[in-house]
């Protein structure tokens, strides 16, 4: 739905600034540059919202530091640009919605030089008084009801994510885990065709809080987590801490054997873990992957299952890692 809505906008402004060079004179060669060029991308970008993956955050980013320029190119065309700079506070609500805080920010500033510019355009026809009330106006619904919405929504997610994160190795929870797939459910395209699963649990960490403490089992705990964070990077993986020893990764737009070979650097890298005093550290690990994932919960909690049975095959032998020969888990 955002991919449309964002779309039409984009469709509408483009042709906005194409009408207007059927009305702007003088009509020179530099303002027909502006006008095309500023259709021209509102026009690529409505297009690339309705085709292909959902762009990533740098394309995001992108889409509107371009389309503020696009905006400015085309209202500073007309005497009155001030009133064509408040198709910014469309963009900058999408901005918002969408962009995260520093690209937010940046943002914000490529629209107030746009205010301030156009601002300074029309001080000798309007008088200082109209022209900045009208640019504190503009600065309100570009920049300042958007930043309302930015900075709620970042503590509103703060908050979530605190309930979704285990306390002691900082990965996610069960919980969070879950709000994370909900996340990527609502975004999913085309190229995350692909959605896999590993879980791990580590041999012998019975040994390690019995023989001494919670302490040395804690600080085993928190070293894997920062392992798994390290080699599931490559790949975007969400860490979790499913309980007591038991770790999983979500990844997506992967296909098996990508998290076969994660999987196996995991197991490695566990197996590399400083011993302690002479108890090694060895983890059992199962996966498991669809290629036609669906958005729905029970997929992942079908993953989850598939994963933890081949683990729990692999715990047969004890550091290993074993792929679920149910590969489609719904």
């Amino acid at each position: 739905m955002v991919r449309l809505v964002v779309s039409v906008c984009a469709l509408f402004l483009g042709v906005l600034s194409l009408v207007l060079l059927t009305v702007v004179h003088p009509l020179t060669p530099w303002v027909i540059i502006r006008l095309v060029a500023a259709g021209a991308v509102a026009l690529f970008w409505a297009i690339r919202w309705r085709i292909g993956d959902v762009p990533t955050s740098r394309g995001a980013a992108i889409f509107f530091a371009s389309s503020i320029i696009a905006i400015y190119a085309a209202s500073s065309t007309q005497k009155e640009s001030v009133a064509f700079i408040a198709s910014l506070a469309m963009i900058a609500t999408f901005g918002a919605l969408i962009l995260a805080t520093r690209a937010f920010l940046v943002n914000a500033a490529l629209v107030l030089a746009a205010i301030v510019a156009s601002t300074v355009a029309v001080i000798p026809a309007q008088g200082w008084t109209v022209a900045v009330l009208g640019a504190a106006i503009l600065v309100g619904a570009t920049i300042g009801v958007p930043a309302v919405m930015q900075f709620g929504m970042t503590f509103s997610w703060f908050d979530t994510a605190e309930a979704g994160t285990d306390p002691l190795t900082g990965a996610r929870n069960r919980r969070g885990l879950t709000t994370m797939w909900a996340t990527w459910a609502m975004r999913r395209t085309p190229s995350a065709a692909h959605v896999g699963v590993i879980v791990l649990d580590l041999d012998r960490f019975k040994a390690i809080n019995d023989a001494h403490g919670h302490h040395a089992g804690d600080e085993t705990l928190v070293r894997v987590a920062r392992l798994l964070r390290a080699e599931g990077a490559a790949v975007d993986a969400i860490v979790a801490r499913l309980g007591g020893d038991e770790f999983a990764l979500l990844i997506v737009g992967h296909a098996m054997p990508t998290y076969l070979d994660l999987a196996e650097r995991v197991r490695e890298g566990v197996r590399a873990l400083p011993a302690v005093d002479g108890v090694a550290i060895t983890a059992s690990i199962g996966v498991a992957a669809t290629d036609a994932p669906t958005p729905e919960r029970e997929l992942l909690d079908g993953l989850l299952t598939h994963a933890d049975a081949a683990m729990y095959r692999a715990k047969r032998t004890g550091d290993a890692v074993v792929a679920s020969p149910d590969t489609t888990a719904h």
